[in-house]
């Protein structure tokens, strides 16, 4: 098989050629990417910056982390999280789509949060970025640690949940 059947088979249209080179498209699937669960062998695709390795159901944000959605229609939606701090209690700012929506609190042990977004998430990629106060090192910080990471917050959990109003 060629590769241009082999792009035909996959949904692509050629809508451009000019000499040997050729420009493919296919419409994206209109499947919404709505949970991320931090820490799973999936999640990946869904992180930007800012986070460690996947550990145990769980990875590291530090400083800045972000995420993205992939939302279909646009709408109002709630920002739900599971999170819990690295050494002290995290001032949190919460970002979407560049746009501060709030700042909370994490604190040292996991808790649920779930936050109104107030304004509506366009059809397409939307991010969420954490902005955290400060980072600790294991190592600076619990005696006899050798781990130099820097950790501000454990994430398990973060997704969009429609609003009802």
């Amino acid at each position: 098989a060629t590769m241009s059947s082999n792009l035909v088979d996959l949904g692509f249209k050629k809508i451009l050629q000019d000499g040997f080179y050729a420009l493919w498209q296919r419409e994206p699937e209109k499947r919404e990417f709505l949970n991320i669960n931090i820490g799973r062998l999936d999640d990946d695709p869904f992180l930007g910056a800012g986070w460690n390795t996947r550990e145990n159901g769980y990875r590291w944000a530090w400083k800045n982390a972000s995420v993205m959605f992939k939302v279909v229609s646009p709408r109002k939606f709630n920002l739900q999280l599971t999170a819990e701090a690295f050494h002290e209690n995290q001032k949190t700012a919460i970002y979407v789509n560049r746009i501060k929506i709030t700042d909370i609190i994490i604190p040292t042990h996991m808790e649920k949060f779930v936050i109104p977004i107030n304004q509506e998430l366009k059809g397409g990629i939307n991010s969420v970025h954490f902005i955290f106060s400060s980072a600790y090192r294991p190592s600076e910080v619990i005696p006899e640690s050798t781990d130099r990471r820097q950790f501000s917050a454990k994430f398990t959990n973060i997704s969009l949940s429609e609003t009802t109003l």
